[in-house]
């Protein structure tokens, strides 16, 4: 697993989950325009741009450069990932306590000038607030350790960070349940969407809540495709947080599901004229074969059938290596059984590293280059759609929009023409599968 958004798993649909899908598609067109989806956000202008035009839903297409928000952030380095001829925008990552470190204070300073130099540029942003490991020690303090005992009402749990930065020491996370951490996570959304809302720079904003490290639906004790096994300690631990809840809970991702139900409404009714991305994994809960992916599937199919306000919806993976070409190929797949409907969903990719920063771990193996790591990914990317031969791979009707890639690639790419030549063409083929659609 990698520093920011990654490790995802394989994701195909099955027979249940292609019926799933299309009925819930047929929901969301049933339910579109209920007025009980309203926005409702906090009080506030933004003060980066104009409102969109009545009926604009803003859309992602092409390729972000990845930039986590950082205390060194860097406006002249993010001017030259812009200046990027083959970058339609950037992927910022938010992680919650860098923008709240005091409750009601929200530091919007790099979110604005990251806003307004990427629309001066006339590209786009896709938000990734990230609360769950990154929740601020403000809520934190607050709420009852579950500890070494878990009780009812209890708030928050030690468990070992899965992957990023800390991985493996323990670090409290704000249960996913818990309602003083939906309170003050939804007033954090809140400002977010009244600063953003009528800001058509901003096209996409990631769901998030029940999560742990990033956007992905892992939690600490999921499963793990790869085949490492678990980590038994925080799974019992689960286990004992869900028997708080009742009967019904333990040894099932039911509690989990529940709020990813919640999450996806909450970001329905805050933000408006966006497109709200899902970001799928494979790390739920394998308490009896196949429960992490029928999870998976179900919040998928929840997803697809919610109504969520004037947005659109996309779903995307975000551990995109040379050897997990099916996990790009899952969010494909996804896609396609939408297309037609009028809440049809677009999909996107995240690299898992940066390729010249962790080229071998890109490309499963030692001995090549990034160029040729970059050619094999694509062509992953690529496969069933109707660039596939450009890349190596199968000519198809299959679409997918956008590509994420981490800003230390884009960097290489200026200075190496082979390697910006190819993300040229990529952005080309992604714009026009975005406008043509699924």
């Amino acid at each position: 697993m990698g520093s920011n958004d990654r490790l995802e798993s394989r994701y195909p649909p099955s027979h249940t989950m292609k019926d799933s899908l299309l009925a819930a598609a047929a929901l969301a067109c049933a339910l579109a325009g209920d007025p009980a989806w309203a926005p409702q956000v906090a009080a506030g202008a933004s003060d980066v741009g104009q409102a969109s035009p009545q009926g604009a839903v803003a859309t992602p297409g092409g390729i972000y450069a990845i930039v986590p928000m950082r205390s060194n952030y860097d406006a002249q380095g993010l001017e030259r990932l812009l200046a990027n001829p083959a970058v339609s925008g950037i992927a910022l990552r938010v992680p919650w306590r860098g923008a709240e470190p005091t409750r009601g204070a929200i530091d919007f300073s790099v979110m604005d000038d990251v806003v307004g130099r990427a629309k001066r540029a006339g590209k786009t942003v896709q938000l990734i607030l990230v609360p769950g490991f990154s929740a601020p020690d403000w809520l934190l303090s607050g709420l009852v350790s579950c500890d070494p005992q878990p009780t009812t009402g209890c708030g928050r749990a030690a468990f070992p960070m899965p992957y990023g930065g800390g991985r493996g020491a323990d670090h409290d996370l704000p249960l996913p349940w818990n309602e003083t951490y939906h309170a003050a996570w939804r007033a954090f959304l809140s400002a977010v969407a009244a600063r953003f809302n009528h800001e058509p720079a901003v096209v996409s904003v990631a769901i998030t809540g029940p999560t742990s490290v990033s956007a992905e639906m892992f939690m600490p004790g999921g499963y793990h495709p790869n085949g490492r096994r678990p980590n038994a300690r925080a799974v019992a631990k689960w286990n004992a947080l869900f028997a708080t809840l009742g009967p019904d809970y333990p040894n099932t991702n039911k509690a989990i599901v529940e709020q990813w139900r919640r999450a996806i409404d909450v970001f329905g009714q805050t933000f408006d004229g966006k497109t709200l991305v899902v970001t799928r994994s494979s790390g739920l809960f394998e308490f009896s074969r196949g429960m992490s992916q029928r999870a998976l599937d179900e919040i998928v199919a929840i997803f697809a059938g919610a109504p969520v306000g004037h947005n659109r919806k996309a779903t995307q993976t975000s551990g995109l290596t040379v050897c997990r070409g099916s996990y790009t190929q899952g969010v494909k797949d996804t896609v396609y059984e939408t297309r037609g409907a009028s809440s049809r969903l677009l999909g996107g990719t995240q690299f898992d590293q940066s390729i010249v920063a962790n080229g071998e771990d890109m490309a499963c193996g030692p001995g090549r280059a990034p160029e040729a790591i970059l050619d094999a990914i694509f062509r992953t990317v690529f496969d069933r759609t109707p660039y596939g031969p450009n890349h190596g791979g199968a000519r198809g009707e299959q679409a997918i929009q956008y590509v994420q890639i981490y800003q230390e690639d884009i960097a290489y790419a200026a200075t190496h023409p082979e390697f910006q030549r190819r993300l040229d063409a990529a952005r080309t083929e992604l714009l026009s599968m975005k406008d043509a659609g699924p």
